[in-house]
């Protein structure tokens, strides 16, 4: 018939040794009362009864009160044993095999504090140093937030500015255009504001020829940045948007229109695009402004002139740039005191 320790309340098998109570027979391990087979053999050769701890309690607190006159309290820890009560040597053996459980378990118990202890200790260690590195990078960004503030707000004066001129030659084209007067001098001044209107929105713009056509636009967005990244560094932060231009011609890439929230870094891109033939994935890449149709016209009309001069036999000369407007100067390889020679 299976039993179970009254201890610890596992089963008892037959390979375990156990000890039973000789007065309310219940069994217990052996280990569980700190017991050997040494110490049961001792009992059985000796014939000796030996009595749980609950057993001996009751036979301690039915002593003490039938010998003492004093009124123990009601809840109490077990009162000593009296004098001239004797203790055989298993009582003891079982006491103190009960206290030095109870000193194990505590001990045991210790332990696992301490070493939760360092694990807390360890743990707030790593997050003190994860706070610092964080705080390092806060403050990092914080400067750049700052720098950011301050391009941001200087952008904007330029917008407004630039949105205030705007404004302005928009309301003199308006009033060109409701102007009673319908002479040839007023519809030519009106065509020449809206052409200056044309010029100052395209200015903000490049048209880039023959970069490849990516399947994201996230990737796209990507390689325009480090196309212009590669002519002029920081630039691509005025980018305000970029679309590509309808094109019948499915066998290239279709042009690409970027639009810059500073004129300023349009120019810039231009005096420098030339960098872009040493590199090699960009050296076949082409950019130029977004002439408006009546720049087209002029550069047209400056280009047959310059055919004309040098048909004529004039040489040395060529097409520049000088503050935004196209003129025929002498070509810089040529020594000035040369073509006033040839003059």
């Amino acid at each position: 018939m299976p039993r179970n320790c009254f201890f610890c309340s596992k089963n008892i098998t037959s390979n375990n040794l156990f000890l039973p109570c000789s007065k309310c027979n219940r069994p217990f391990h052996a280990e569980c009362v700190n017991s050997k087979g040494s110490d049961i053999e001792y009992l059985k050769n000796r014939n000796e009864k030996w009595n749980c701890h609950v057993c001996v309690s009751t036979e301690r607190s039915l002593r003490s009160n039938s010998c003492s006159s004093r009124t123990q309290p009601s809840v109490a820890s077990p009162p000593s044993p009296p004098t001239n009560v004797e203790c055989d040597n298993a009582t003891i053996m079982q006491q103190l095999a009960l206290v030095m459980n109870q000193l194990h378990k505590l001990n045991n118990a210790m332990t696992r504090m301490e070493k939760r202890h360092d694990d807390v200790l360890s743990q707030l260690a790593i997050c003190n140093s994860k706070i610092d590195e964080h705080s390092s990078i806060l403050a990092e960004h914080g400067t750049h937030i700052q720098s950011c503030q301050r391009e941001v707000s200087d952008l904007q004066g330029t917008y407004t500015e630039l949105s205030a001129e705007l404004s302005r030659v928009s309301n003199s084209l308006e009033a060109l255009k409701t102007e009673p007067k319908t002479s040839n001098n007023d519809i030519v001044s009106a065509a020449h504001v809206q052409e200056i209107v044309q010029r100052v929105k395209r200015s903000h713009n490049l048209i880039i020829q023959n970069l490849p056509e990516f399947d994201t636009e996230s990737l796209e967005k990507s390689k325009v940045n480090d196309l212009v990244e590669n002519i002029s560094e920081t630039s691509s932060r005025f980018i305000v948007r970029s679309e590509r231009l309808p094109s019948s011609v499915k066998s290239r890439p279709r042009l690409l229109k970027v639009t810059f929230s500073d004129p300023e870094v349009v120019s810039n891109i231009l005096r420098n695009k030339a960098v872009l033939k040493s590199r090699e994935e960009y050296n076949r890449i082409i950019i130029r402004d977004d002439k408006t149709k009546g720049q087209i016209d002029e550069l047209r009309t400056l280009r047959e002139e310059l055919a004309g001069r040098q048909a004529s036999g004039k040489t040395g000369l060529t097409i520049k740039y000088v503050k935004g407007v196209p003129r025929i100067i002498n070509s810089p390889t040529v020594p000035q005191h040369e073509n006033l020679k040839k003059n």
